[in-house]
């Protein structure tokens, strides 16, 4: 009876029980792979829709200040000078009279901090072009370069859709200042934590000057270009 339950009593090879585990570690090893796969996606996608949200709010604010500005008077454009880190201008964002004067804004991007920062200086009422000192608030954070474009860039008036060529910055040192009829701002978002290159999102925006008639005079000049007016 001994005998015959010993012989009932079969079990696993060595070679099959090493087998078997071999088996059980490449299916583990490929699950714990594709949970790493998995997760790791799942924060790169995570982080590209905070970046988007981010740099889409920070593109409406500057969007918003530039389109509100305006003429200092009938003889000075709202551009008062521009680089590829930084555009002055004067802007109206409250209910101005035709007697008092608008707001100087600034916008600049900081690569060290990767900000982009709006200062605002009021005037003082009663001495013309005299301003306090400016507040300062962040506009957007996380912000990079895209790549080799610059962050601001302006460009004359192109009926024909075809000039790719920005004005040549300082516009003020360059006397470009009266040319400028359209602002492009690109730049890139980063996640604010765990910033990866492969994350960030690019975005880019114009902005029109409203003093700029693109209406040519009667009778029509063929050659007519118009330039920005404060008349």
């Amino acid at each position: 009876m001994t005998a015959h339950r010993l012989r009932g009593d079969a079990g696993f090879t060595l070679p099959e029980l090493l087998t078997t585990m071999w088996i059980a570690m490449v299916i583990l090893l490929a699950g714990f792979a594709l949970l790493e796969f998995v997760m790791k996606r799942a924060t790169e996608t995570e982080q590209r829709v905070e970046a988007t949200q981010r740099g889409r709010i920070g593109m409406d604010l500057i969007t918003r200040q530039l389109r509100s500005e305006v003429c200092l008077d009938a003889n000075t454009p709202p551009i008062v000078d521009g680089t590829a880190t930084q555009v002055t201008f004067y802007a109206d964002l409250g209910n101005s009279t035709a007697s008092s004067l608008p707001e100087k804004h600034v916008l600049t991007f900081n690569s060290a901090t990767k900000e982009i920062t709006e200062d605002v200086y009021q005037p003082i009422a009663g001495k013309p072009v005299t301003w306090k000192t400016p507040t300062t608030r962040k506009l957007i954070t996380g912000v990079t370069q895209d790549s080799g474009t610059p962050v601001f860039q302006y460009f004359p008036y192109d009926p024909t859709r075809t000039v790719t060529t920005a004005l040549a910055t300082p516009l003020k040192a360059s006397g470009n200042v009266p040319k400028v009829a359209r602002i492009t701002i690109s730049y890139r978002t980063v996640p604010l934590r765990n910033a990866r290159a492969d994350v960030a999102v690019p975005l880019a925006d114009d902005v029109y000057l409203r003093v700029v008639n693109p209406n040519p005079p009667e009778p029509v000049v063929g050659t007519y270009t118009p330039t920005p007016t404060c008349s």
